[in-house]
């Protein structure tokens, strides 16, 4: 697919007010802590990948970054940093994360590991300085299923999940050695390599949102996305109780995560399973329940999602509300065009692209018939 972006983790991004933010410092980056030399040296077996899922600004204060490790025999450790504003505030989370201020709390303590380090609940915790560092065993692929076979023989997993969340521990002095200790009082936000971007800089989403929705404020927060490695930014609109968010994710954050795909192959996943009778269209429309508008494109190696508020499920959006959705959905198609239109691209590749656009065209026809037949049968 063609590229659509040179952005990496660093770079400077939208803020809520239309200035840059600046770029994250290497030191708040969880990705950066170790290669898959560290790791492997630490868990004494091959690391396969590691995923960089950005770092942005915490809500409560500070820098927070992810980064999710997998290994040969199919376990992926979660690393959370969290580099705070205050110490003070990396010492009470610390106290809190680890129930070392609950005397009833199970808690062991883990040598060698930054000022203060604890495995508990079936994670592993540091603290060193003013950043916290969280390590914990994300339960998917090969190690779900290692626990699932064994409940289908009729055994008990405990034994085997504690062994996976006992490993976390091995981390906690390699990683802690990495660490700065230093606080975080300013909002930065670093972007994966190969990453677009959800706030849009330059596109003006701000104010389309501005103009669609006839509101005088927009804010824009950026987040970790809902399904790493996207990376998400909430539009916080006059009016409205709950953000639009937009999550966006790209080829080449695909073939790095710890679970290789590709754009193409993640768009026709979910939606042949959110939308089976629409499973080439590329927006979709749930007209009861949640008013959600997503929409997922696959034209230039790229996925973007947009969620809207929730709704009550006894009540279906208005026509007007659906249709400043799609007119927010044009938008945003439109924006991130032009941020594909910035970068230089050979003859060759603005040939596949122009194909691509004219897939896009056509999915996006399909997508209004089904949206018009799910919204006449669900809405009555």
């Amino acid at each position: 697919s063609a590229s659509t972006s040179s952005g990496s983790n660093g770079n400077g991004s939208q803020a809520a007010s239309g200035a840059t933010l600046p770029a994250a410092d290497p030191s708040l980056s969880a990705f950066r802590l170790l290669d898959n030399a560290g790791y492997t040296a630490a868990l004494g077996e091959p690391v396969v990948a590691i995923e960089d899922d950005g770092d942005v600004p915490d809500p409560n204060g500070g820098h927070r970054s992810v980064t999710r490790v997998a290994t040969q025999s199919g376990t992926i450790f979660r690393v959370t940093l969290h580099s705070t504003a205050d110490e003070t505030v990396a010492k009470s989370e610390f106290q809190q994360v680890s129930g070392s201020s609950d005397p009833s709390s199970s808690s062991s303590s883990v040598a060698g590991a930054g000022d203060e380090a604890a495995f508990t609940g079936g994670k592993t915790v540091v603290r060193k300085g003013a950043q916290v560092l969280t390590i914990e065993v994300d339960l998917a692929g090969t190690a779900q299923g290692e626990l699932d076979q064994i409940k289908i023989n009729g055994g008990d997993p405990t034994q085997a999940l504690n062994a996976f969340e006992a490993k976390t521990q091995t981390l906690a002095a390699p990683l802690a050695a990495k660490l700065s200790g230093k606080t975080a009082p300013d909002q930065v936000v670093g972007l994966p390599d190969g990453a677009i971007d959800p706030c849009l800089p330059g596109a003006d989403a701000v104010g389309a949102i501005k103009r669609i929705y006839g509101v005088s404020s927009v804010q824009t927060t950026y987040v970790q996305g809902e399904s790493p490695p996207a990376i998400g930014c909430e539009f916080q609109v006059t009016g409205l109780q709950t953000p639009i968010e937009i999550d966006t994710v790209t080829d080449a954050q695909l073939t790095a995560a710890v679970s290789p795909t590709t754009s193409a192959d993640l768009f026709q996943q979910d939606v042949q399973g959110s939308h089976p009778a629409a499973a080439d269209a590329n927006v979709q429309v749930s007209p009861l329940g949640e008013f959600n508008e997503a929409l997922h494109t696959d034209p230039f190696g790229w996925i973007i999602e947009i969620n809207f508020p929730e709704r009550s499920r006894q009540q279906c959006p208005s026509p007007d509300e659906i249709a400043k959705g799609e007119e927010f959905i044009d938008e945003m198609l439109k924006a991130i065009g032009d941020l594909k239109n910035r970068v230089p691209e050979s003859t060759q590749l603005q040939q596949l692209a122009d194909k691509y656009q004219q897939l896009a065209d056509d999915y996006k026809a399909q997508a209004d018939k089904a949206r018009a037949a799910e919204s006449a049968g669900s809405c009555k």
